[in-house]
């Protein structure tokens, strides 16, 4: 498990350093590509490792500063995963359905049944 989790340890270590890289202020408008896709490997990763406040910090990075729900998808998966591992499933749950609202595929009524929109 540890040679497997190793693999994530690098990848955050990387997308660490691309991030301390980015030094504008402007990094999500200069370079939103490269931008989000650091974030959201910085996200994942530490979500596996297991690191709680480095998964927030990233995941909050990129949900104020994507600019579709599409974008905001991976990290959204990073926080429901990371929850559900946790015991968290009611978290986790509202965590996917605040994401399905967004993308406006789902219309989910208060009664808890679900119709396609």
């Amino acid at each position: 498990k540890a040679k497997d989790l190793s693999a994530f340890d690098t990848a955050l270590k990387f997308a660490k350093i691309g991030i301390n890289h980015l030094t504008s202020d402007r990094k999500w408008e200069q370079n939103y590509d490269l931008t989000l896709s650091l974030f959201c490997i910085a996200a994942e990763s530490a979500g596996i490792l297991v690191n709680t406040k480095e998964l927030k910090e990233f995941c909050d990075e990129v949900l104020a500063n994507a600019r579709d729900i599409l974008d905001k998808i991976p990290v959204y998966f990073a926080l429901a995963l990371h929850n559900g591992r946790g015991g968290q499933f009611n978290d986790a749950i509202d965590i996917c359905l605040d994401a399905i609202k967004q993308l406006e595929v789902v219309k989910i009524r208060r009664n808890g049944i679900r119709q396609i929109v």
